[in-house]
């Protein structure tokens, strides 16, 4: 199977008055790719992702993931963390506890939402957020709604809308859509493209 790039990272200028200058405000998209704790969920398909699943997922294994994705995300924003990530592939809000209360995000007093939706192995997105750099006014999810496969159930698109430090509101979406697949040519395997984003646009009423 084909990997892809699973994490973007872009900084957006935040103009203000002329006294005040420019900030930089950093934004980070995370696949953080089947991150699932040890507890089997009997209305989700997560069998995979338990001590005893084919994964052999244990709790130093869950802690260690942990570990490693707050290293990423402190090592992308360099000198200053990312005032907003968006994460995709987090089953529950017990992992996002765990990821924020036992690393070392726990100093950096990120917040979240995330989706609950019907995915039938569980998976979500969410929104990480830090509260000096943006103002959580309010979130909503939106199902994805397949024409031809109208049973088929696939992540929630998560919609959030807060204020930044220029006190202009934005409003920012992250998406985990279905991957699609992709027949190639003498290649006795199937390559799958995952198309995983993180949007961030100026408030509209």
């Amino acid at each position: 199977m084909a990997r892809t790039l699973t994490m973007t990272f872009f900084i957006l200028t935040l103009f203000s008055l002329p006294s005040q200058g420019q900030t930089d405000f950093r934004v980070m998209s995370y696949n953080v790719e089947n991150l699932f704790d040890t507890k089997d969920d009997p209305l989700t398909a997560d069998n995979d992702f338990l001590p005893s699943g084919n994964r052999h997922w244990t709790s130093g294994r869950f802690y260690h993931k942990l570990q490693q994705l707050a290293k990423v995300i402190t090592a992308a924003g360099e000198w200053s963390t990312p005032a907003l990530i968006g994460l995709c592939e987090v089953e529950n809000d017990s992992v996002l506890v765990r990821l924020l209360d036992f690393t070392p995000l726990r100093r950096q007093h990120y917040r979240y939402c995330m989706t609950h939706g019907q995915d039938t192995r569980g998976i979500n997105v969410a929104f990480l957020y830090q509260r000096d750099k943006f103002r959580y006014q309010g979130h909503t999810e939106h199902p994805v709604r397949f024409t031809r496969k109208q049973h088929k159930h696939t992540r929630n698109i998560l919609h959030v809308w807060g204020d930044v430090m220029t006190g202009d509101r934005i409003d920012v979406f992250v998406c985990h859509f279905p991957s699609r697949t992709v027949w190639m040519p003498h290649v006795p395997c199937v390559h799958y493209a995952t198309r995983s984003t993180t949007s961030v646009l100026p408030h509209t009423s």
